[in-house]
């Protein structure tokens, strides 16, 4: 996912990391896109939840009728 949120169709995503990895570790294997925002663990619950609540204001939920299922 995180290779696949650097694609032009996927920017208007919010793209959350949770990992255990330290941040010198995550630089080691190439880093994080800028867009990504990554959660150490054990997770923040308030933090993640304050990131989704201000995602979650700038781009409102998609309805369903705006989903492109694929049978």
């Amino acid at each position: 996912m995180l290779a696949a949120s650097s694609r032009p169709e996927l920017a208007h995503l919010h793209v959350a990391a949770v990992t255990g990895m330290e941040s010198h570790a995550i630089e080691a294997e190439g880093g994080v896109p800028a867009r990504v925002r990554v959660f150490a663990k054990p997770v923040d619950f308030a933090a993640l939840s304050d990131w989704l609540q201000q995602a979650s204001d700038k781009d409102p939920v998609m309805l369903a009728d705006d989903i492109d299922y694929i049978d």
